[in-house]
């Protein structure tokens, strides 16, 4: 916890431009800092503007989802059953799968809280975000955002050396793929219960990791300690 709060303070919630062209590092929490944050700052705005949804969109809402967030593979709305009412665009390279995402009671919709979940497919994982949709005070579906976190990749500086998981999935390995591997194999339903930042040795390497929660999902982010630091 106290490293958490170290890397937060120093790094995550503060007002300077972090230099993306930087390659050496000052410190190890500096590196993680540099590599993970454009990646999660934009899913945490794709989450909030997902938030402030509780009704079927409008086309112009959806025009503006794809322009403010290209990255996005599309967006869809749900009746209680999981039925489509609405898809855009009409077809993807991947299929849908939307009933993970489904409550079980219609009650539990009433919190509006944001709920994730990430479908492995042939052609990689896609992350879903949904929030409940209402009418009046009345849940009636869910609104759901899809995409393929590889592609927020291109904001990263050095996308090699970030390696970005959950404690199920390997979402991006990085250049690294037998080392996140022997991560995604660590214990982290008991890690977490403790810790949301750290070091760990894998086979005499370093590694620092960061966990950062999106729509109740953990998303974590790890990079190799440089040597010698």
């Amino acid at each position: 916890m106290k490293t958490s709060k170290r890397v937060y303070k120093e790094y995550i919630n503060v007002d300077p431009t972090i230099d993306l062209e930087k390659q050496d590092y000052s410190t190890d929490e500096e590196k993680l800092s540099v590599l993970f944050s454009p990646v999660d700052k934009n899913l945490e705005k794709l989450t909030i503007h997902l938030n402030r949804q509780d009704t079927v969109p409008s086309e112009k809402w959806i025009e503006g989802l794809f322009s403010t967030y290209p990255w996005i593979s599309g967006v869809l709305a749900c009746d209680l059953e999981g039925n489509l009412v609405m898809q855009r665009p009409d077809a993807g390279m991947k299929p849908i799968n939307i009933k993970p995402l489904l409550a079980e009671e219609p009650e539990e919709y009433r919190s509006r809280t944001l709920r994730a979940y990430v479908d492995e497919t042939p052609l990689g994982p896609e992350v879903y975000v949904a929030t409940p949709l209402f009418r009046g005070n009345d849940p009636v579906g869910l609104l759901a955002i899809h995409f393929d976190l590889r592609k927020l990749l291109d904001f990263c500086p050095e996308p090699q050396n970030l390696m970005v998981f959950t404690p199920a999935q390997v979402l991006w390995a990085g250049a690294n793929k037998g080392l996140t591997q022997q991560l995604l194999a660590q214990d982290w339903e008991n890690i977490l219960k403790e810790d949301v930042s750290g070091t760990m040795d894998i086979e005499g390497q370093e590694v620092l990791w960061l966990v950062r929660r999106i729509a109740g999902a953990h998303i974590l982010y790890a990079v190799e300690a440089a040597s010698g630091e």
